[in-house]
């Protein structure tokens, strides 16, 4: 899908904004219970951190598709909170790399 024509659906329906968001949030937790939390050797990100991730994103995809699919008139006050809620939880991500930086691994470049 072209991101022009994503934007035009956007524009005629600007609540598809929570569905993106919901979708994005669901890809995170698969990602770090799927990929991250198994590979915890390899990275050095330790599991619990990850699962505290997993957990908030997965709330996170639950409040978005919840609003997509319920909320019809107020929703611009929902996606407000959800644009707060992914910010936090990028200065809750940053914090934790800060963190443990000692433990991280750097991946080798071929």
């Amino acid at each position: 899908m072209a991101i022009s024509t994503l934007l035009t659906k956007i524009e005629i329906n600007p609540k598809q904004i929570l569905l993106w968001d919901a979708i994005g949030a669901l890809i995170t937790v698969i990602m770090l219970l799927g990929v991250l939390a198994p590979l915890e050797p390899y990275f050095g990100m330790p599991s619990n951190a990850l699962y505290f991730l997993s957990a908030i994103g997965l709330c996170m995809f639950l409040y978005s598709i919840i609003c997509y699919r319920i909320i019809n008139k107020q929703w611009p006050r929902f996606l407000k909170i959800a644009i707060v809620a992914n910010a936090l939880y990028i200065v809750m991500s940053i914090g934790l790399v800060i963190i443990y930086a000692h433990k991280l691994i750097a991946v080798p470049h071929p």
